[in-house]
C-alpha cells in the first residue's frame, strides 16, 4: 500500500518507460516490468490489474496498440500477484492448507520469473508477427547520464528492498512477519527520503492494508470453521475415502483439482475457491503423498489460470 499511495511505484514505471528507449511494443515491456516488480506487494491480482490498468491501458490505447496486446499482457501479469512473494494471497492458501508460509513464498520465486520471461518472449513475438499490433512512434531519447541516474535512483532502491525481503526470508534470517515489518519500515524510510510521504498517503495506506488484513482473518476464521465441520461431521475423511475409490493415479488426481479449480475460477474470486477447496484439497494431497509445498504451488497457479479462463474470468 505504502508503495503505491506515496509515489514510488510510479517513478519505477517512469523509470522503465525512459529506459527502454524506441523498442517496439515498449508500453507493454514496461507494462511487464512495472508489473513483476511490484506484483508481489501487490498481492492481488485484482489490484495488480487494476492498478496497470488505469496506468498503461489509456496510453496503449491513445498510441494505437490493439487490445490483446494491451490488454492481454496486463491480465497475465496481474496473475503473477499471488506468485512471486510477498504475497498476501499466498499467506493465506499457506494458512489454510497448514503448510510452511516461509517455504510457499520462496517457492514462488523461480516460477514467477521464469512466467514473466515467457511473457516477454511472447511479446516480442507478436510485435514481429504483426507488427500493427504495436505501431512505432517517435520518442524524446534519453541521455546516458540521466538513463543512469534513472536506475540508481527511481530502480535500484524500489526493486532492491523487494530483493531484501525476500532475501532475509531465504537465509532464515527472518520470518516472514519479521520480513514484512523490515520491508514496510524501508519503504516508509524511503519515502521520506524522497519527500513523497504524506500524512494523507500514510493514512490511506494504513486504511487499505486493515482492510485487507481485516478481511483476510475473517476468511481465515470462517475456512478454519468449515475445516473443523468438514472434520468432525466425519465428510473430509469420506470425501477422500471417495476420491481414493477412483481407478486413477496420484497425477490423475493432481489434474482433476486442477480441473475443478480452473472450472471454479470462471465464475469465483480466489478467495472463496480457496475456502471451498484448500480444507478438502489439502488433506488429500497428504495421503497421495504430495509435498504440501509443491502443491501449494501448482495450486497457486491454477488459481490464477481460472482467474483469467474465458468466458466469464473476473
Amino acid at each position: 500500500e505504502l508503495f503505491y499511495d506515496s509515489g514510488l511505484a510510479g517513478k519505477c514505471f517512469n523509470a522503465a518507460d525512459k529506459l527502454l528507449g524506441n523498442v517496439r511494443g515498449r508500453l507493454a515491456y514496461v507494462t511487464l516490468i512495472g508489473g513483476t516488480a511490484f506484483a508481489g506487494p501487490a498481492g492481488s491480482s485484482m489490484g495488480a490489474c487494476a492498478l496497470l490498468g488505469t496506468l498503461m491501458v489509456p496510453d496503449m490505447m491513445r498510441r494505437g496498440y490493439n487490445k490483446y496486446l494491451s490488454i492481454g499482457p496486463i491480465m497475465g501479469i496481474g496473475g503473477l500477484a499471488v506468485i512471486i512473494p510477498p504475497s498476501a494471497l499466498t499467506v493465506l492458501l499457506a494458512t489454510l492448507g497448514r503448510t510452511d508460509v516461509g517455504d510457499l513464498l520462496i517457492a514462488g520465486v523461480v516460477p514467477g520469473l521464469i512466467l514473466a520471461l515467457m511473457y516477454g518472449v511472447l511479446i516480442w513475438a507478436w510485435t514481429h508477427v504483426d507488427p500493427s499490433a504495436a505501431p512505432p512512434y517517435v520518442i524524446e531519447r534519453v541521455p546516458v547520464r540521466e538513463k543512469l541516474k534513472l536506475i540508481v535512483l527511481d530502480v535500484i532502491p524500489m526493486v532492491g528492498i523487494i530483493v531484501f525481503s525476500v532475501i532475509i526470508m531465504i537465509v532464515g534470517w527472518a520470518t516472514p512477519t519479521e520480513a514484512a515489518a523490515l520491508g514496510a519500515v524501508s519503504v516508509i524510510v524511503l519515502a521520506l527520503c524522497y519527500r513523497s510521504l504524506t500524512w494523507q498517503g500514510l493514512l490511506k495506506s494504513l486504511e487499505g492494508t486493515l482492510r485487507v488484513t481485516v478481511m483476510a482473518f475473517l476468511i481465515i476464521f470462517g475456512s478454519a470453521t468449515f475445516a473443523q465441520v468438514l472434520a468432525f461431521t466425519g465428510a473430509s475423511s469420506g470425501l477422500m475415502n471417495w476420491a481414493l475409490t477412483f481407478d486413477v493415479t496420484p497425477l490423475g488426481m493432481l489434474f482433476i483439482m486442477i480441473g475443478v479449480i480452473l472450472f471454479l475460477g470462471c465464475f469465483m474470486d480466489q478467495l472463496s475457491m480457496m475456502l471451498l477447496t484448500a480444507p478438502i484439497f489439502f488433506p488429500l494431497a497428504k495421503t497421495l503423498g504430495f509435498d504440501l509445498t509443491w502443491f501449494g504451488l501448482i495450486m497457486l497457479l491454477a488459481l490464477e489460470v481460472g482467474y483469467t479462463t474465458p468466458p466469464f474470468g473476473l
